[in-house]
């Protein structure tokens, strides 16, 4: 009661209109989230949405005016819900470390595996942020979640480490279970387990367990390296990189760029070395330099798999076309036909050519891992690896493309040949560093490590937009590295030694 005698008034109740509006909005949602969960965001459409909701389209934009309006509140919906259920899931973790590094697993794998969708979406799309010309719809709610999950953690006080070690951890964890989960029909398909059997959730847990609880631990007894101070620092954005900062770095590379003037020496080379070596185009015709000891037929080719390749790493294989790669190369499509009759068998040769390459560099570092020093060979492991993955990055941006979509294909071609990939290097791996440990926990670091790796590297413009880096920048890229040392060198460590 007021102190004249009337009744307080409450909030507003909304009028049958506003109520009908809601109930209509959250129909689209709903609708929405069941496409934007099956289908990449650029190859899903209000149309699709419409259909798949039993509307008009039209019906869809007069509530939501785009389909990134409509997307980024599916996401900010999405993003509520796994952040509400993450501080549910740090709480009570009362016994033993080890135990508790338990509990935290099953508590998020168990979540991620009954509700999904967050996971479906962020697989779908972490290889196509820049496939879409403005910003990616959603990206300042990931990254918001992204900080305010670490403000969780350092504030329930469990871990006494600086914040930016916990956030590698989180990140690690992050893209694991992105991928174990949103991936799941790839990466049962390679384990040979049923992604839908109790079997490979409990596989999911364990990789958990075994990766992260070494990193944990580390964590948990570390101190500071703040001596106190507010573990985040200047605010739960310290660790990121300020706007003016990045903005200081494109500006600093586009004078780089401007300086070459049409007239320079410099400016001059760039066009010559670009000339010599584009694709030389006659009256449609597929033409390129043949090297000593090839065909003319094997130059074209091999010139027709060098174009296939960009295309296969920047679109998934069923939103690409042959139309789009003799687009790219510069020459009518239908003369790939002469060569490769069918889509599958160019999508092979690709895979195949772009794993051996890989294989074979993966190989070159490991047999020069001599060092007496396991922390030595592991930092040139690392080093050697990314740099390699960086400058060579297509086979990472294709699996990144195409992972979260097998099960959209009966037999997804060239799949064989990234099963014998995994095989071989696992064998490699034990062969050159013999680790007195059981095949399957071996496998385990292996296909983490490669996971973070391929993630990290495949889709380096969504993780980097996320930390708020530069995805080409030297500070990305150092992040991954300091990534892979905490968390992979500690678990390298419990192979050889138990670490309960």
């Amino acid at each position: 009661m007021t102190p004249s005698g009337r009744k307080k008034s409450g909030p507003a109740k909304p009028s049958k209109r506003q109520q009908k509006t809601e109930a209509t909005r959250k129909r689209i949602a709903d609708a929405a989230r069941q496409v934007f969960t099956n289908y990449p965001y650029d190859a899903a459409s209000i149309r699709m949405i419409g259909q798949e909701g039993g509307f008009n389209h039209s019906f869809v934009r007069y509530h939501f005016k785009s389909k990134a309006k409509l997307f980024e509140s599916v996401a900010k919906s999405l993003i509520g819900e796994y952040y509400q259920a993450s501080g549910e899931m740090v709480m009570e973790l009362n016994g033993p470390l080890y135990e508790n590094t338990k509990t935290l697993a099953e508590r998020f794998v168990g979540y991620a595996f009954d509700n999904p969708d967050a996971f479906y979406i962020m697989m779908l799309n972490m290889g196509a942020v820049d496939n879409v010309k403005d910003a990616f719809p959603g990206m300042e709610h990931l990254r918001g979640f992204h900080e305010d999950t670490l403000a969780l953690f350092a504030a329930s006080g469990y871990f006494k480490a600086d914040i930016k070690d916990i956030s590698q951890v989180f990140f690690c964890s992050s893209i694991l279970l992105a991928n174990c989960v949103g991936a799941a029909n790839f990466y049962g398909k390679v384990l040979e387990i049923n992604p839908n059997d109790p079997e490979y959730r409990e596989w999911v847990k364990d990789l958990f367990v075994f990766v992260l609880y070494p990193s944990v631990k580390r964590l948990f007894f570390a101190k500071s390296r703040r001596n106190g101070a507010d573990p985040l620092g200047a605010g739960k954005g310290a660790l990121l990189h300020s706007a003016s900062a990045v903005r200081k770095r494109i500006k600093g590379a586009a004078r780089n760029v401007m300086s070459l003037g049409p007239t320079s020496p410099a400016f001059k080379k760039l066009l010559a070395d670009i000339e010599k070596s584009a694709l030389r185009i006659r009256k449609g015709r597929i033409t390129t330099r043949v090297r000593r000891g090839e065909t003319k037929g094997q130059a074209t080719r091999r010139r027709i798999i060098a174009v296939a390749r960009r295309v296969f790493s920047k679109y998934p294989y069923n939103a690409a076309s042959i139309r789009m790669i003799g687009e790219e190369g510069g020459f009518d499509f239908t003369l790939l036909y002469h060569y490769f009759p069918k889509k599958a068998e160019l999508f092979e040769a690709v895979t195949s050519q772009l794993l051996d390459e890989f294989r074979t560099a993966v190989t070159d570092i490991i047999k020069e891992l001599d060092s007496p020093s396991m922390h030595e060979n592991m930092t040139r492991f690392v080093d050697k690896t990314l740099d390699y993955s960086f400058e060579n990055p297509d086979v990472m941006m294709g699996c990144m493309q195409n992972i979260a979509q097998l099960d959209k294909f009966e037999d997804m071609p060239g799949f064989e040949h990234l099963t014998r990939f995994l095989l071989e290097s696992l064998e490699l791996f034990k062969e050159y560093m013999p680790l007195p440990e059981s095949d399957e926990r071996v496998r385990m670091w292996l296909y983490g490590f490669g996971t973070v790796v391929f993630s990290c590297v495949g889709a380096a413009s969504y993780h980097a937009q996320v930390l708020g880096m530069e995805p080409k920048g030297p500070e990305y890229r150092q992040w991954v590295k300091d990534t892979l040392m905490n968390v992979f060198y500690p678990c390298m460590k419990s192979l050889l030694f138990s670490d309960k």
